[in-house]
């Protein structure tokens, strides 16, 4: 929560697999984070194991771009503020 409004994380995903847990934890870390969204778009094998790790979500866009992922991740949650970041640490 931010100034009484929820916040949400999007991270849009390809080939960060190695670097998605920590990059997750220590968004999380911050303490104002709300939801954090995952967006799997083709990411690579095993990216939604070290996803469910932590706290956050996992969405699919089958679609391939990071526009396509960026809208996905936006369209799946409710809060009004938004942080767009990229996971690979």
């Amino acid at each position: 929560m931010w100034r009484n409004r929820q916040v949400a994380l999007i991270l849009p995903t390809y080939k960060e697999k190695k670097s998605i847990a920590s990059v997750i934890s220590k968004f999380d870390a911050m303490g104002f984070i709300d939801d954090i969204v995952v967006v799997d778009n083709n990411a690579e094998k095993g990216t939604r194991e070290e996803v469910a790790k932590t706290r956050a979500r996992v969405v699919a866009e089958r679609k391939q771009g990071y526009g396509n992922a960026i809208r996905k991740g936006i369209m799946s949650t409710k809060a009004p503020l938004v942080i767009i970041a990229e996971p690979d640490g």
